[in-house]
């Protein structure tokens, strides 16, 4: 085979298995029009690898990727029995398809040319329908769902949250939902994972139902506003600031508790901001970005980090795998143990270097190679997808 046809076909394989590995995380990269392409279908997608922006040309090079008809079919099922307000068996096919499918994806439909190239996630386009449901489906769904997702809002204990993310995530339109949302904001505050209260804020602003978003409606958004602040993102102050424009003209009086005191909220989220950025001059930025991506940083192995240590910065260990020592009898393996043991006392087993990427980490001990989130230490999703049988983000 030609050198050349071996690079491209190199490149495609590369290039296929970073999609691959998003849709597998639940996440999604741009396609034709901006809109989103998630990878996961049984159909060829024919799209440009090396110039994502050029929509509507023609193109040689295809890829597979996995979706799922049988959601397509359930959740066309659950369509029809909304449209005829059976809401029970809505209710009960959304769920199941909420449960068994939330990894999966499905066509939006067919593009001009009849291809399907645009996707997107089963729980997204679950949540998107339930959300919009009238005040009588809810009821219903409310009264199939809210006892379990009530008692995975009880069982959350302390700093385990897992409870928490879980009842938001699959009964979202709940009454227990909602304040598990709320508690996640307060708890991405402490924490100092700015970016995850922002990002269950604006769920909460934006999908769930209005009408049942009343009397929390202003504290979600103060809090909301903040965490933009705080995150830092290269567009959080223009997100934060539309959040506070709405805080002031729909709540201008609504009082709260900030900090053990009741405060009007949209004055106290002012001065919060005019604290954090020094009245007009700005959220203070960083030179480097959210990327750490070798030893030392980059190519010259000789970066320095500008970050800065803020209250709130959330510290977490991760546990590394115990080594497997391949020795030919219990005795030499102890004998290693016992060796590995008093090297770890004395700092020599020390010399993990990780490396970030867009909020994520990853590492190796020598042993085992790691992939966790960089602001919670929660292994990624994908990673546990391709290894279940490896708690704690190992391969």
């Amino acid at each position: 085979m030609p050198r050349t046809a071996v690079a491209d076909r190199l490149r495609i394989s590369a290039k296929f298995a970073v999609v691959a590995l998003l849709a597998a995380a639940g996440l999604s990269i741009s396609g034709p029009a901006g809109a989103p392409l998630f990878a996961q279908q049984q159909q060829a997608v024919q799209v440009d690898l090396d110039n994502p922006e050029a929509a509507g040309k023609d193109h040689n090079e295809f890829v597979f990727v996995r979706d799922s008809a049988i959601a397509t079919e359930k959740l066309a099922l659950a369509e029809k029995m909304e449209r005829l307000k059976e809401w029970p068996k809505s209710a009960d096919l959304y769920q199941e398809v909420l449960e068994k499918y939330r990894d999966r994806v499905v066509s939006v439909g067919p593009d001009a040319k009849g291809m399907n190239t645009r996707y997107e996630s089963v729980s997204w386009k679950v949540l998107q329908r339930l959300s919009k449901w009238p005040q009588e489906g809810l009821d219903v769904y409310r009264g199939r769902y809210e006892p379990k997702a009530a008692e995975l809002l009880s069982s959350a204990k302390g700093d385990n949250l897992a409870p928490l993310y879980e009842a938001f995530r699959k009964y979202f339109v709940t009454e227990a939902a909602k304040q598990a949302g709320i508690r996640l904001i307060e708890a991405s505050l402490e924490r100092g994972e700015y970016a995850a209260a922002a990002e269950i804020g604006d769920q909460l602003l934006t999908m769930y139902p209005k009408e049942n978003l009343v009397a929390e409606r202003p504290s979600v958004l103060f809090r909301t506003a903040l965490a933009y602040l705080l995150s830092g993102s290269p567009d959080a102050k223009a997100k934060a600031d539309e959040r506070a424009r709405v805080l002031t003209a729909d709540f201008p009086k609504v009082m709260g508790v900030v900090r053990g005191k009741d405060v009007v909220l949209a004055d106290a989220l002012s001065q919060e901001f005019k604290a954090l950025t020094g009245g007009d001059q700005g959220i203070p930025t960083t030179a480097t970005t959210d990327n750490w991506p070798t030893f030392g940083g980059g190519p010259s192995r000789g970066v320095i980090s500008s970050a800065k240590a803020n209250p709130g910065t959330r510290l977490y260990s991760l546990a590394l795998a115990k080594p497997n020592f391949n020795a030919p009898n219990g005795a030499t393996r102890l004998q290693m143990q016992q060796a590995f043991d008093e090297a770890s006392k004395q700092g020599f087993n020390n010399g993990i270097m990780p490396v970030v990427d867009r909020g994520e980490l990853f590492f190796q001990d020598g042993t085992r190679v790691y992939a966790s989130m960089l602001e919670s230490g929660v292994p990624l999703p994908g990673w546990l997808q391709s290894y279940p049988e490896t708690p704690g983000s190992t391969s």
